[in-house]
């Protein structure tokens, strides 16, 4: 089955079907080259890729009228769609292939067949159609959208953070990997759950540098879907005042802030770094415009006492991964006095 396509931007590959009544030489089916061109009688190569059906024409009847010498000359050019092009899906998945279109053919199937990797970014797959028109879909709130014959879906790889993060009132705070249609509630869930002194009339979601939202956990808002690098604060009845700590330490999660505290006290309070601890620590702070993120040196911080930051509440210490080289000071000391040799019996 064939469908026509009008007033679209030609690209290469694409068939098109031009009519002249006044020449009928010119009426003729042609697929667009690679180059963008097409060979037409009397006509010779002209080049359409990149132009609208209405300026192809224009741009034929010129063409023509100079090659025929004819004012009268008027052309009509219309892309052919053919129904029965597959699917075509490519870009951050574990599979790149096709499927053969069908009426009841969904995003989502798509989705199950390409198996994108968790760096793809779902919030915004890219679909260019047989036309040459590009939109965009977040999977999560479309997920049921049809496709059409020869869509091209392409799955790009996030640019920004990959995670989300969670702090405060939860038995597990901290950052949580981002996956496309997780709602607020979900990674509350994922998070453990609420603690007993949850604030939960005060919930504080943070998206991008704007202003942060305030709402309670019945709010309809705590249903919808989370973007990447979203920041969900549960705060504590007693004034909030806590920091967490995530990554690699013994202990993961909220400790309760005091003046003075740096991030060497925070790293204490949770049982210090583990073996996976590498030397980086990042701390972010909520609420800053733009974010304020900053990074630091676990060996400077032990060596150098004076370049430790000063912690504030709500601030987010994160220990990264890796393989981590002692500092002098907790290398353990040399025995140097001289061992007892005791003679065999």
């Amino acid at each position: 089955m064939i469908g026509i396509a009008s007033a679209q931007k030609l690209a290469p590959g694409n068939k098109i079907r031009i009519i002249c009544e006044q020449e009928s030489s010119l009426s003729v089916e042609r697929v667009i080259a690679p180059d963008g061109t097409i060979e037409l009688p009397t006509i010779g190569f002209v080049s359409l890729a990149g132009k609208y059906t209405i300026e192809a024409e224009a741009f034929i009847e010129e063409m023509a009228r100079k090659k025929l010498r004819a004012d009268s000359i008027r052309v009509a050019v219309m892309l052919i769609v053919d129904s029965g092009a597959p699917i075509e899906f490519s870009g951050a998945v574990s599979r790149n292939g096709s499927i053969p279109w069908s009426e009841d053919l969904t995003l989502a199937k798509v989705v199950e067949l390409a198996q994108p990797s968790g760096s793809a970014a779902m919030e915004a797959i890219e679909i260019t159609q047989s036309d040459g028109k590009v939109v965009y879909i977040d999977f999560a709130l479309a997920s049921a959208a049809k496709l059409r014959p020869g869509d091209k879906v392409f799955f790009p790889r996030a640019t920004g953070p990959s995670e989300v993060y969670i702090l405060g009132a939860v038995a597990r705070p901290g950052s949580k990997t981002f996956q496309a249609g997780m709602t607020a509630k979900q990674l509350i869930e994922l998070a453990g759950g609420f603690t007993g002194h949850a604030q939960l009339d005060q919930i504080r979601l943070q998206h991008g540098a704007g202003e942060p939202q305030i709402i309670a956990f019945d709010d309809p808002l705590l249903d919808k879907p989370l973007t990447r690098g979203d920041i969900l604060t549960i705060p504590l009845v007693k004034k909030g005042r806590y920091v967490t700590v995530d990554g690699m330490v013994v202990r993961p999660g909220a400790v309760e802030w005091r003046d003075g505290m740096t991030i060497r006290d925070a790293l204490k309070a949770t049982g210090g770094i583990n073996l996976f601890a590498g030397g980086k620590i990042t701390v972010r702070r909520v609420g800053e415009e733009p974010h304020w993120t900053k990074s630091f040196d676990y060996t400077a911080l032990i060596n150098k006492p004076e370049s430790d930051l000063k912690l504030r509440p709500s601030d987010l210490v994160v220990v990264l991964p890796g393989a981590l080289k002692p500092s002098k000071k907790d290398e353990p000391k040399a025995d140097k006095r001289p061992r007892q040799v005791v003679p065999p019996r």
